[in-house]
């Protein structure tokens, strides 16, 4: 009854509401007057406003929420921010003259194109999770391509994760899983590559140690899966393992000593096919000599065990000095090939490098296998500006019968201007002159032209 009461009450006040409204009865205060009010005058009688029965009805069906007390935040909760960094990069590259050298493939075809990079990261400052450890969150989403490389403008390049990374850190050791970029030294075996229009990242985990006098570094990453249903257990999947150590301190002020064990594991198809294991030993030296000169030097040796024998090594080293505003260099370096001749496999397998920044800008000799050869580099300083020149040449240790081992020569030249506070720009050149009687069997010049705006937040 009483809740068909209050139905019967309700659809009554929806169908006629105003039999229930009244304006209120409190009158406005008159206007002020000047004239002076007699002194036995009353004063005026002011009514109490009739209650809107629409209302009272309404508070006593549904209550007023209680508001609920704030949370006061904690001190972590307090403390715990974000540090933003970004970068932009825009680059236009002319590449002519590949086709002829038979390298119109992937990344390195003949083409006129612009590239575009855009990072965002976002990183929480240390989140103290208790005995002694902190948290830190890192995210870099990152969009990354050619212009005009999605069909028609109605349409947006993809945006994907370079870095996704949870770090948790002690006083002595920091240890991070998930996503992350690695580089070490010169970046001639493990690198960033920067350069491209996407960069290296990996996923998996490493830990970083500080040792009284250097570091150490453990990691195990994975760089290919194969999702299909291969039999044994890990089928089709390529791992990357490894132990790299920075020691130079125990040396002496000014050394840079690194030591390093890396571990490949190759992807076997099926459960016959036995696994591939190679390993990598070497190491890195580098030191200043006087208040001028500097010597870099770095080798290694490969070996491993599978369907074919592995037994590779390789060397790279430079020398140069400073002269003025400006640094003269001499690099050379020593890659062994394959001999066809034996069971083993002695071509050098340069792993994931920069490799950009070694051989020739224009990418044309390749990668760091089966080449030797050497350079020189010049750089000069000046006020917001920046100029560099090389000029390098490359041999084949390991040729086909008939075909010299001289390749040819590159020389590369470029320019950075410093627009302002992490703004530049860049300008090079690079021409390829190839040795007809060598591998590439034409003397057809090739040539490479880049312009690139970049901008970093950090």
């Amino acid at each position: 009854m009483k809740l068909a009461s209050v139905v019967a009450v309700s659809a009554v006040l929806s169908v006629a509401p105003s039999a229930f409204a009244q304006e209120s009865t409190v009158p406005l205060p008159p206007a002020p007057s000047t004239e002076v009010a007699p002194t036995e005058a009353e004063p005026p009688v002011v009514e109490e406003a009739i209650p809107d029965p629409l209302v009272a009805l309404t508070e006593a069906l549904i209550p007023p929420p209680v508001a609920e007390p704030a949370l006061e935040k904690t001190p972590e909760e307090r403390a715990t921010g974000l540090r933003v960094t970004g970068s932009y990069v825009t680059r236009f590259e002319l590449r002519e003259g590949y086709a002829d050298l038979g390298k119109t493939s992937g990344r390195f075809s003949e083409s006129d194109l612009v590239f575009y990079r855009a990072r965002l990261g976002l990183t929480t400052t240390p989140i103290d999770v208790g005995n002694g450890r902190n948290v830190t969150l890192k995210f870099e989403p990152q969009a990354s391509g050619f212009w005009a490389d999605t069909p028609g403008t109605l349409a947006d390049g993809a945006l994907n994760m370079h870095q996704a990374t949870l770090r948790i850190s002690g006083d002595r050791y920091w240890v991070d899983a998930g996503r992350f970029e690695m580089a070490y030294g010169e970046h001639l075996l493990i690198g960033t590559v920067g350069w491209h229009q996407t960069g290296r990242s990996f996923d998996g985990i490493r830990t970083h140690i500080t040792l009284d006098k250097g570091w150490v570094d453990v990691f195990a990453t994975q760089v290919l899966e194969n999702p299909l249903d291969i039999k044994p257990f890990g089928a089709g999947d390529m791992y990357f393992n490894g132990i790299y150590t920075g020691l130079g301190p125990m040396l002496g002020e000014g050394i840079d000593f690194d030591a390093y064990l890396l571990n490949k594991i190759m992807p076997r198809s099926t459960e016959d096919t036995e696994l591939g294991m190679q390993m990598t030993v070497g190491s890195r030296f580098k030191k200043k000599l006087g208040t001028s000169a500097d010597v870099r030097a770095e080798a290694g040796v490969q070996f491993g065990t599978g369907p074919l024998e592995q037994l590779a090594f390789q060397g790279d080293a430079e020398v140069g000095t400073k002269l003025g505003k400006s640094r003269v260099a001499a690099a050379g370096w020593f890659a062994s090939g394959d001999d066809p001749t034996t069971t083993k496999n002695e071509a050098w397998d340069q792993l994931y490098p920069t490799a950009h920044k070694f051989m020739g800008l224009a990418d044309i000799a390749g990668g760091r296998s089966n080449i030797m050869g050497g350079a020189a580099r010049v750089r000069h300083k000046l006020d917001g500006l920046e100029l560099g020149a090389d000029a390098s040449f490359f041999l084949r240790p390991e040729t086909a019968d008939g075909v010299d081992a001289y390749t040819g020569m590159e020389i590369d030249a470029w320019a950075l201007k410093n627009l302002g506070k992490g703004l530049g720009l860049r300008g090079g050149y690079s021409i390829f002159v190839p040795n007809e009687t060598g591998g590439f069997g034409t003397d057809e010049l090739a040539h490479y032209v880049e312009v690139q705006l970049a901008f970093a937040l950090k």
